[in-house]
């Protein structure tokens, strides 16, 4: 599937997850050849997440890189199958891809983690947090499948 908008054009590789207001996949970023993850919210709940968005974005510009997702563009677009048939209209947020994994699945794989691993990554996971709610943006979800390693 592929998404086409002013911004570029993504083609969808695979669904990474669902959430509350839409779903993410990796995807390739076709004027960059770059990879990026991108979250799909339909249409008629982009009204919903736009508010939001435009302050993640005034956010993500005082927010060092290391700390949280690089957030590229986002964008009403058109949602096109492999063949090229159009699927509906949808409004993505294109953000960095982070290919290590979830925490989730780390902590199910290797159980609990000593301190000396844990302890950084919870310390970015709140500074992050921090940040965003120094910017009036509310995490609403947070949980271990939501945190990227």
């Amino acid at each position: 599937d592929r998404v086409s908008s002013e911004e570029g054009a993504l083609v969808l590789e695979s669904l990474l997850g669902r959430g509350a207001f839409g779903e993410v996949w990796r995807c390739r970023e076709v004027a960059q050849d770059s990879l990026r993850a991108v979250k799909i919210v339909p249409s008629q709940e982009a009204d919903a997440v736009a508010g939001e968005v435009v302050k993640l974005h005034r956010a993500f510009d005082s927010i060092a890189p290391d700390q949280i997702l690089e957030y590229f563009f986002s964008a009403h677009g058109a949602l096109e199958d492999a063949n090229g048939e159009w699927k509906g209209q949808v409004f993505g947020i294109v953000m960095q891809y982070v290919d290590g994994g979830r925490l989730a699945h780390a902590l199910s794989t290797h159980g609990p983690m000593e301190y000396w691993i844990g302890d950084p990554v919870m310390k970015d996971m709140l500074s992050a947090l921090c940040m965003l709610g120094d910017a009036g943006i509310i995490h609403r979800d947070v949980k271990s499948a939501n945190i990227l390693i």
